[in-house]
């Protein structure tokens, strides 16, 4: 019950920039899409992993801390800083759309091994832009310190976990 209650929550929030991704979808990049699709899967999954107790709050903060940095570092490859700032709300929908779509597989008990094998590559999707990026990606959207930069990224992912987790302790 939890779960739906999420799931229908995050709809809710949400549901307003997934009527503006539909009508800008032609503008989106589609490399982009499928980062914020696999991370948004992957974040599913960590927050099933941590509601289930495989998981421990550190590391599902990892895990959403990394899909958000994952994300940015393949977006910088594709796009410029101006597109990411633009279209920034219709992928944000792209991502939590593939986080509901995880949490109802769940709670409908659709999830099954093809979209276990999905997560997989999803998964060996999101470490390619932490290994590869480059000083010349970072420098062409302005950042100079990739460390600061990191914790940056860090505060932004745990303000979304901190939400997430309130939500599941209120409906407890």
């Amino acid at each position: 019950m939890r779960k739906l209650f999420l799931i229908l929550l995050l709809f809710f929030i949400f549901s307003l920039n997934q009527l503006k991704a539909q009508n800008n979808i032609l503008d989106l990049d589609p490399e982009i899409i499928a980062a914020a699709s696999c991370n948004g899967m992957i974040a599913g999954n960590t927050l099933i992993n941590y509601d289930t107790g495989i998981l421990s709050e550190e590391r599902a903060r990892i895990m959403i801390r990394t899909t958000y940095l994952s994300f940015f570092l393949t977006a910088i490859k594709f796009k410029d800083i101006e597109h990411l700032r633009k279209y920034q709300p219709e992928y944000d929908s792209i991502y939590q759309e593939e986080i509901n779509r995880i949490l109802t597989l769940i709670e409908t008990e659709s999830f099954d091994w093809d979209t276990q094998a999905e997560l997989d590559v999803c998964a060996a999707r999101l470490f390619d832009p932490l290994t590869s990026v480059s000083k010349i990606d970072l420098e062409n959207v302005g950042i100079t310190d990739y460390f600061e930069f990191s914790k940056q990224i860090k505060i932004e992912a745990d303000k979304v976990f901190d939400f997430l987790i309130s939500v599941l302790q209120a409906m407890e």
